[in-house]
């Protein structure tokens, strides 16, 4: 954690921001997970502790660089405007327009907030890509997806169509971080926080 924070802080500058700061959780149900949140050039980023588990801590700089990406392209506030909008326009939609009308256009709002949201995702799927390499990133993906198959049917179906509202398809994710184009991508070959995969 000592390194990830240093690293952050040894970067932060370069990447348009002023502050940031990092946390863990050791919670049952935050083992996996990683957020972020920022309001201006300031962001706090929430990472379970699976990325610092000896097993895991191979995907930590592209889970990072993720999460970074979301707060130098200002995502919180974006993702607020966007749902907002959404909201309004169903709001409106619902006082204006007759049912069949009002559904239609209920459903058009939620999709292409949807697809805002996935386009946010997989831009900073790519960004991540740019600094650790496409492999780090897709590998990172596939790790979730074979996790995924692991569970029971049940479980699988509800975590995927739950997530979908927010986050794009883990084989959508995998295709782009290996085919999209990355025209400024770094010349690094080593990210300062990859360590090698525990076998």
């Amino acid at each position: 954690m000592r390194q990830t924070t240093e690293h952050v802080r040894r970067t932060t500058a370069e990447r348009g921001l002023k502050k940031v700061t990092l946390a863990t959780s050791s919670e049952t149900g935050s083992w996996a997970d990683a957020r972020s949140t920022g309001h201006g050039r300031r962001g706090h980023v929430w990472l379970g502790m699976r990325w610092l588990h000896p097993r895991h801590t191979n995907h930590l700089p592209a889970v990072l660089e993720h999460e970074l990406a979301h707060l130098q392209r200002r995502d919180t506030g974006k993702r607020i405007t966007a749902e907002s909008a959404a909201v309004a326009v169903a709001g409106l939609a619902a006082g204006l327009l007759p049912l069949p009308a009002f559904a239609l256009t209920a459903a058009a709002a939620w999709t292409l907030n949807t697809m805002y949201f996935w386009w946010g995702e997989l831009a900073c799927d790519l960004a991540a890509a740019r600094v650790c390499g496409r492999a780090a990133v897709a590998d990172m993906w596939r790790e979730d997806l074979d996790r995924d198959r692991a569970r029971s049917v049940l479980p699988r179906i509800w975590v995927t169509v739950r997530g979908l509202r927010t986050h794009p398809p883990l084989r959508l994710r995998i295709l782009c971080a290996e085919h999209v184009p990355l025209p400024d991508a770094r010349e690094r070959a080593v990210h300062p926080l990859h360590t090698p995969a525990a076998s």
